[in-house]
């Protein structure tokens, strides 16, 4: 191909690109402002559902976002991906639509195949969501460990429907551990650089705080091995001398930090 052809070919390729990339934004922007009508009419001329646009993120992501179920039930009937991940956040669109408590976009978002995580679970707990938290079990994949967390809080919130839900799935109730016992937990933890861990308990509900934020309840996955509530992936142990508790350690994934109990001040 001669110099003259090639640039002649590469001259009306540009227009053309601009031509996608003015098309892909409106409809970004027909996403953004729910704008079903355009969203649709924009598919049917055969804009990809799956254009990438700043760092990765999808229309998907947007639409999660917004909470506009129409939008995101044209865009997942076009066979969006349910579960592609942007660059920046490192979220999907379940992500977006959990941080929103928008309860019939992650179900919609289940029956498509999203991932399905703890996160999901406990949204559908917090919100005592019944028809959420049937969506997660039915997925299924969750670790015994999740269902007893979500079992404990429904519990604890008295949400009879979902603790049901939970006890068919085979939810293991947390472990019983006396007052008594919980006591001689309660007190200051402190690690080598003076970082404290406060626990204490209420009600016959163990609570871990630190950093200085508000108290977590603790769910007892044994007599002395407990996790945050809300903290998936945490794990705290107490250490015990024949009566007297000596210290704690705080593991996530591969990082364990130890806590010596501070002796109480005369």
């Amino acid at each position: 191909m001669s110099h003259r052809a090639c640039c002649l070919l590469i001259s009306g390729f540009i227009p053309l690109l601009l031509l996608a990339s003015e098309v892909d934004e409106q409809f970004l922007d027909a996403v953004r402002k729910s704008d079903v009508a355009t969203v649709k009419g924009l598919l049917a001329k055969g804009v990809s559902v799956n254009t990438k646009f700043r760092y990765d993120r999808m229309a998907l992501s947007f639409a999660c976002d917004r909470g506009n179920i129409e939008v995101v039930k044209a865009l997942l009937d076009a066979g969006a991906d349910v579960n592609a991940r942007d660059s920046f956040y490192q979220a999907d669109a379940m992500a977006w639509a959990v941080m929103k408590g928008h309860l019939d976009i992650i179900v919609m978002l289940l029956q498509k195949g999203a991932r399905n995580d703890e996160g999901v679970l406990m949204a559908g707990v917090t919100r005592n969501s019944p028809a959420l938290v049937k969506a997660s079990l039915d997925r299924g994949g969750l670790p015994p460990e999740s269902l007893t967390v979500a079992l404990a809080r429904a519990s604890r919130e008295n949400f009879t429907g979902i603790v049901d839900l939970l006890k068919a799935a085979n939810a293991a109730p947390p472990v019983s551990v006396e007052t008594a016992t919980l006591e001689k937990y309660s007190g200051t933890y402190r690690d080598q650089n003076g970082q404290e861990l406060v626990i204490d308990q209420k009600d016959g509900v163990l609570r871990g705080r630190l950093y200085g934020e508000d108290p977590l309840p603790l769910v007892a996955l044994a007599k002395d091995r407990f996790r945050p509530e809300a903290i998936a992936g945490v794990v705290v142990t107490f250490l015990s001398e024949g009566d007297r508790v000596t210290s704690v350690t705080l593991r996530q994934g591969d990082n364990e930090t130890q806590y010596p109990k501070a002796e109480a001040k005369p």
